[in-house]
């Protein structure tokens, strides 16, 4: 029975190698040099984290360890301890990375605006008919010189993203000014909303929230 027990889990094991083995054959791209020593900040994240891809067929692969360059707007995929694969993201719809115990969901957005046309990874904030996204932008602010060799320090830029069926929305920070001038038809609904929930929105999540309360307001301003 033991020796019957120890195959039947030797095989399994097996087979979930074999599907383990053709899952990741799904993630393509190329060796990554880390330059990160050499770009303070270039990544979201600066330590590695847990993630997961998800790929244009809908499939999922989970338990990798990615950083997300948001600079480059690339994947680097820690493949083992020495092996970082930038990957091909012309097949990937979206990936996750965990960081402090919170999950970061992102999805590829083609964004189109009068001006441009973008295709960009950007991390879900919430979903619906207004959903609210954030492009990661991570850009280089200073530049320093030690033994001729440049070192480059990065800051955050993110842009936030409303979307709705027939209307895109691109806003370069949180302040309700911006959203007035985004919005000028609807900046009395807004201000009266804002004031009435005196929310703080110099916060992520306060900003969020707000986006989310005044929703009828933009699928109201959508219908027009």
């Amino acid at each position: 029975m033991l020796s019957l027990l120890t195959g039947a889990y030797s095989q399994t094991s097996s087979l979930s190698a074999v599907r383990r083995f053709f899952e990741l054959q799904q993630l393509t791209g190329q060796r990554y040099m880390d330059a990160g020593h050499l770009n303070i900040g270039m990544y979201l994240y600066d330590d590695w984290c847990p993630g997961w891809v998800t790929l244009d067929t809908g499939d999922t692969i989970g338990d990798l360890v990615l950083h997300y360059n948001a600079y480059q707007d690339n994947i680097v995929w820690l493949r083992n301890k020495t092996d970082q694969i930038t990957l091909d993201s012309k097949n990937i719809a979206g990936f996750g990375i965990m960081y402090q115990g919170k999950e970061h969901p992102f999805k590829k957005l083609k964004i189109r605006t009068p001006q441009d046309s973008i295709e960009t990874f950007a991390e879900i904030a919430f979903e619906g008919n207004v959903g609210m996204y954030v492009i990661r932008k991570n850009k280089p602010e200073t530049q320093t010189i030690k033994n001729n060799i440049p070192y480059y320090n990065y800051a955050p830029r993110p842009q936030y993203v409303i979307l709705m069926s027939h209307k895109t929305i691109i806003l370069k920070n949180r302040r309700p000014r911006t959203l007035y001038i985004a919005l000028p038809e609807e900046e009395d609904q807004i201000r009266e909303r804002l004031d009435v929930s005196k929310l703080n929105t110099r916060s992520e999540p306060a900003f969020f929230s707000f986006i989310k309360s005044i929703s009828d307001i933009l699928l109201k301003e959508n219908r027009q």
